[in-house]
């Protein structure tokens, strides 16, 4: 072999190892980081007025963004929100209707599509000295998922605590025994079962069947220790109609206020289990949602 000829063919090794490098070179796009976080907020004056003026903003750039609020006492718990959204998606919300708030007072929320992000506000007072006080006792806790999250507080007698040991999981509509499909924000879905574990020191969930449009089934929900778990049923026989939810439970008998919700809490550590047949159309992306405190 000629010098000219050894010398053509180290070129062209070295091209292609050039140009293979140069191929590898091409990262594949991350995936977004998403960060979630239980914030608490509680009146700790113990005499005299308090006040509250509290702005967040959740940006959720290509992952499903999600809002929720719970407020506990010595005697239970409820909840306040449950807003998930994407604007990747091309979906403002889930689970309201345009004519609807997307937050319950205090809190008020707007949702921007144009930049993946959901911002709320609130505003308390409080007067401690009052028997009436709606704060005595009272620990709110804000559930916080998307890709970056912001918080400005300014408080007098409240305490607002971030990044607490708190935490909180939830089943997706994707996630669930559950088939289904999606059109324009809309599902039209078979639900069968969802499961999720409580903390050591106590949890809540809430539980949201697919039957927030319509819908026929129940569905059993149940945590460690029940003698008789909740049954769900989203076919109820009075005059609430088909989008209300029947709830049967070892002491009470009563109709959900909210489409296709329900929630209940336990103390110690619970296996939170949901399992039956609901089809339904819904609007909704999570299924179930469990904070631990």
């Amino acid at each position: 072999m000629t010098q000219r000829a050894k010398l053509a063919l180290a070129l062209l090794a070295a091209f292609s190892a050039l140009s293979g490098s140069a191929v590898a070179a091409v990262p594949a796009k991350p995936a977004p980081k998403t960060v979630q976080e239980v914030i608490t907020i509680e009146r700790t004056a113990k005499t005299g007025l308090a006040a509250l003026a509290l702005i967040g903003k959740v940006k959720a750039e290509g992952v499903p963004g999600f809002l929720a609020t719970v407020d506990r006492t010595r005697s239970g718990a409820w909840l306040g929100e449950l807003v998930d959204f994407n604007a990747a998606s091309g979906l403002s919300r889930y689970g309201h209707g345009a004519e609807e708030p997307l937050c319950d007072a205090p809190f008020v929320c707007s949702i921007d599509t144009t930049t993946g992000s959901l911002t709320f506000t609130m505003t308390e007072t409080d007067d401690a000295d009052e028997p009436g006080s709606d704060w005595k006792g009272v620990t709110r806790y804000l559930a916080l998922r998307g890709t970056k999250i912001d918080l400005q507080v300014a408080a007098i007698g409240f305490t607002v605590r971030r990044h607490t040991t708190s935490t909180f999981a939830r089943v997706t509509r994707e996630q669930a025994d559950a088939d289904g499909v999606d059109a324009y924000g809309m599902s039209g879905e078979v639900f069968r079962a969802a499961q999720l574990r409580g903390g050591k020191r106590g949890s809540f969930a809430a539980l949201q069947l697919p039957c927030d449009g319509t819908g026929a089934g129940a569905a059993t929900f149940s945590a460690t220790g029940d003698s008789i778990p909740a049954v769900v049923n989203c076919t109820p026989t009075d005059s609430m109609g088909p989008a209300s939810v029947y709830v049967v439970t070892v002491n009470v008998n009563r109709y959900s206020d909210r489409p296709g919700l329900f929630s209940r809490s336990a103390a110690g550590p619970t296996e939170w289990q949901v399992s039956g047949a609901v089809s339904g159309l819904s609007s909704t992306l999570t299924r179930l949602f469990v904070l631990s405190y």
